[in-house]
């Protein structure tokens, strides 16, 4: 969402604070995409009319996902993994 400046300056201060947060680089960089791929990715909430079947797919696949970690913890322990899972995924 980009605002022109008279949108900009029609808001109230709250709402003028609230763009300027969401328009940082920390938050455009690195809040916003790990939100959408940790949570609104691995969470299918828009999708609950549609059938249990993208509710099962995307759990399926998250359960798939903590296996495949756990696993790779179990072995490997936690600093290694995350030393090149956070980066990525991040």
């Amino acid at each position: 969402m980009t605002l022109t400046v008279g949108e900009y300056r029609s808001r109230g201060r709250f709402g003028r604070l609230m763009y300027r947060l969401y328009r940082h680089p920390l938050v455009l960089f690195v809040l916003g995409p790990s939100y959408l791929f940790l949570l609104q990715n691995r969470l299918p909430l828009g999708l609950m009319r549609a059938g249990w079947r993208f509710w099962a797919s995307a759990l399926g696949t998250n359960l798939a996902l903590a296996l495949i970690l756990g696993t790779m913890i179990w072995f490997a322990g936690p600093m290694p993994v995350l030393l090149i899972f956070l980066p990525t995924t991040i």
